[in-house]
């Protein structure tokens, strides 16, 4: 089987969002990223990068087009499911907010919570 032969991890057909103002923030974009391959997005300030990335994993709804994260279209899925889907793949907000006192370790595992009993998690961690 060829490495182009696996199912995509990330497809986006024609995703386009428009900002309440009908200003596009992305538009018309297609792309395809398949397990072990690298993608880069690079561009100015307001380019729409940061929309892009929270259209992949379903925190923005595309006004148009599909987005599809390990064989599931966002669409389809009802929030229940979009939480599921969420644990499978990571994302680092441009604001996010680490804990001073704590390591990068235990900071990284302070997003995890949601997935483990809330109060062993609590003591362990704090």
């Amino acid at each position: 089987m060829s490495f182009y032969a696996v199912d995509p991890v990330v497809q986006l057909e024609d995703v386009t969002h428009l900002y309440r103002s009908g200003r596009p923030a992305i538009d018309h974009v297609s792309l395809t990223v398949r397990q072990g391959e690298r993608l880069g997005i690079v561009g100015m300030s307001g380019a729409g990068k940061s929309t892009l990335l929270r259209t992949i994993n379903g925190l923005v709804l595309p006004t148009s087009g599909d987005v599809k994260v390990l064989g599931q279209n966002l669409r389809a899925l009802s929030e229940s499911d979009l939480r599921i889907l969420r644990t499978q793949i990571g994302m680092i907000f441009q604001e996010f907010a680490l804990i001073e006192r704590l390591d990068v370790l235990t900071n990284v595992l302070v997003g995890r919570l949601g997935r483990a009993a809330l109060l062993p998690s609590l003591v362990r961690i704090f």
